[in-house]
């Protein structure tokens, strides 16, 4: 619950009567939550939640900085200790694509530090990583990858790939149509797009309410629903193929990071992470929560 002295302004920010344009259908939008002093809207026709305005002095290196990778909260503990539990993740994912298409060629947009993109290596796939964070990038480089520092708007290359993974990257690139232009312009006719989002509009997102760990400001710019994410990318000649609810692990200690960043805001969430406390950090733990998507798009000829 929000301060008393906040009450007035967030009762105002809730009501502001302006409609604005949603960036992946081009509906109209009305103020949703107010989560931590930021304001998301969601449309009322593809159900997308997205921040009112960009966060004052939005850097995408400075909001996914070394902080985010290991201090802990609404980002990762120590990310470089995710490793095992990332590459087997990214295995999985490969043997859904391998469905449709033979290994070839990957652009992998918010690599990281490669830990996917060795889960895709590992069922045949090679190609090229971008991301924003240059200590990731350069651990991805450390162990054999091609990971280049940068973000995928601005990212510059000849080459086109069979396959774009944007694994847990749409909520947080700055301008979602560049990324998705950009994306298509990299991807070969008849190739293949991967996308994996938070789900807002699933059971447990509808009853957490502002408590579900999905509304993170700043890192988090917008929230997709399954429509959302058909809407955001048929703009580029993506077509939807197929989609489905990952079989995701994680650590116990990124739960209890994640646990204790909500625990102020609700019962259920000090509950949670209190009884999460009781864990060893090094135990994986099958993820619950039935809020995560994933999607694979073709892009026409």
């Amino acid at each position: 619950m929000l301060p008393a002295r906040f009450q007035e302004e967030a009762s105002g920010l809730l009501h502001d009567p302006e409609p604005r344009r949603c960036p992946a259908c081009e509906g109209f939008s009305k103020p949703f939550r107010l989560i931590q002093r930021y304001r998301y809207d969601r449309c009322g026709a593809c159900g997308l939640a997205f921040l009112d305005r960009e966060p004052e002095g939005f850097s995408t290196a400075a909001i996914y900085g070394d902080a985010y990778f290991f201090g802990g909260g609404a980002g990762y503990p120590d990310y470089l200790r995710e490793g095992r539990i990332l590459t087997a993740r990214g295995r999985s994912y490969a043997r859904i694509v391998g469905r449709f298409a033979r290994p070839g060629r990957l652009l992998d947009v918010g690599a990281a530090a490669g830990f996917i993109m060795c889960g895709f290596a590992d069922e045949g796939w090679s190609g090229v990583g971008v991301e924003p964070n240059h200590t990731m990038a350069a651990h991805a480089r450390s162990i054999g990858l091609d990971v280049r520092d940068g973000a995928i708007e601005a990212f510059g290359t000849d080459e086109r790939f069979d396959l774009v993974t944007m694994i847990q990257a749409l909520a947080h690139v700055r301008d979602l149509s560049a990324a998705l232009a950009r994306a298509a312009t990299l991807t070969r006719p008849n190739g293949l797009l991967f996308c994996e989002v938070m789900d807002g509009g699933s059971l447990l997102a509808r009853l957490l309410g502002a408590q579900w760990h999905g509304f993170s400001p700043p890192s988090v710019l917008r929230i997709f629903t399954p429509r959302a994410l058909d809407d955001a990318v048929r703009p580029y000649g993506f077509g939807r193929v197929t989609a489905g609810r990952p079989v995701k692990w994680i650590s116990a200690r990124h739960a209890k990071s994640l646990l204790d960043a909500r625990a102020a805001e609700g019962r259920v969430s000090r509950a949670a992470a209190l009884a999460a406390r009781l864990l060893p950090d090094r135990l994986a733990l099958p993820y619950p929560g039935r809020d995560l998507l994933w999607a694979l798009y073709r892009k026409r000829d």
